[in-house]
């Protein structure tokens, strides 16, 4: 697996510290910290990266050198087991925070892979651990963006746990719909750039039992699934769905019509 080289290319017309301080700022900027003078910084050697689609950022069990934020792009997170077999753990996307749970082990522990050609700001952590408060401040907010990784890791374990195929499909997207929305993007209108075989490893599925569940989701009249195109029409009802189940057949008029549309049974989340 190719993972992307992390060798500063500045610009010849730009020095390499003000290349390093305009990526830095970019990446601050991205996750929020705003009021940090940059100026008053020792050299720092941010640089901006650009992932192919299937390149890896970084490798499972790698030396921890660098966070990576998301400047553009989607990335998924994936564990492969003795066996070689694949998990995915997680999708991250703008402004998210990759590779800060190697923070305390030293050591990546999974590969992050861009799902389509992406750009990453790269921070080298040990030279920020010498800039004082600007450095309490980024940890505090790595800590933050592993706490909320933590907490999308915990709801995909209880949706694995108490859910059927169609819900956690349905929670899933509606997830994804919050997080487009966070970012300013269209929470209705999105395309998924991970396969149907990555959202059934990631919500403990087979890819045949997915695609049932976003024809299912499409018969209820939640979503319209144009290939990877997805079409929202209700994030509440999506986010609170338990099951679909279809109607049952009339036996006492048998000439009756009888609705083929699903049935939704919903209660809150």
């Amino acid at each position: 697996m190719n993972t992307v080289s992390l060798k500063p290319t500045p610009s010849p017309a730009i020095a390499p510290i003000d290349a390093s301080r305009a990526a830095l700022n970019e990446a601050f900027d991205l996750i929020g910290l705003i009021d940090i003078d940059l100026k008053s910084l020792p050299a720092v050697s941010a640089v901006r990266r650009k992932i192919r689609a299937g390149e890896a950022l970084f490798d499972q069990d790698q030396r921890f050198e660098h966070i990576f934020i998301i400047r553009l792009g989607t990335f998924k997170t994936t564990a492969i087991d003795d066996e070689g077999s694949e998990q995915v753990l997680g999708f991250a996307l703008r402004a998210d925070i990759l590779g800060c749970d190697a923070y305390a082990s030293g050591r990546y522990s999974s590969y992050a892979i861009a799902l389509e050609d992406s750009e990453v700001i790269a921070i080298p952590i040990e030279q920020f651990k010498g800039t004082g408060e600007a450095c309490q401040r980024l940890e505090r907010h790595l800590f933050c963006s592993l706490s909320q990784e933590l907490n999308r890791e915990h709801r995909v374990l209880a949706m694995i746990g108490t859910l059927g195929a169609d819900a956690r499909v349905a929670n899933f997207l509606a997830l994804l719909s919050e997080r487009y929305g966070r970012m300013g993007y269209s929470s209705k209108r999105f395309v998924l750039r991970m396969t149907r075989q990555e959202i059934a490893s990631h919500l403990g599925l087979t890819m045949e039992t997915v695609s049932r569940a976003f024809s299912n989701l499409s018969r209820a009249h939640l979503i319209e699934a144009n290939q990877r195109s997805i079409e929202v029409h209700s994030i509440e009802r999506l986010r609170d769905l338990r099951s679909l189940r279809p109607i049952a057949r009339s036996r006492s008029f048998p000439g009756a019509a009888v609705s083929q549309r699903p049935v939704l049974t919903a209660m809150a989340a």
